[in-house]
């Protein structure tokens, strides 16, 4: 995005090395364009979990693994939004919502598929 002139960055020397950016004017009109695009996108699942289960390894080498990873994430999110509170400016708590609905979601499926009869 910095390369199409939509954020600037500015590199700190030393200590974590961090690049600090900033939408450029630029970046501010492409974002509003974007946020004010009411046009439907359908939802990208991409996990590679799922085309392992495709291409038949064993669901019960995978899915607790996997699991575990679900049950986990959503105490992450919490947790974070919790941490930053008031901060979250808006749009932000239906983001970590999501999230949170998500994870748990997966979860369930990919104990329902651990507990499938192989």
């Amino acid at each position: 995005m910095s390369h199409a002139g939509l954020l600037s960055e500015v590199r700190q020397a030393g200590g974590r090395n961090r690049r600090p950016m900033r939408l450029t004017e630029a970046g501010a009109t492409a974002l509003r364009g974007r946020l004010a695009d009411p046009a439907f996108v359908p939802v990208e699942a991409r996990e590679r979990g799922i085309l392992k289960l495709w291409f038949g390894p064993s669901r019960r080498v995978h899915a607790p693994v996997r699991i575990e990873e679900h049950r986990r994430a959503p105490g992450d999110y919490e947790e974070l939004t919790d941490s930053v509170g008031e901060m979250l400016t808006r749009g932000r708590p239906e983001a970590l919502e999501f999230g949170i609905r998500y994870e748990r979601k997966t979860g369930g499926f990919r104990q329902g598929v651990e507990n499938r009869a192989p």
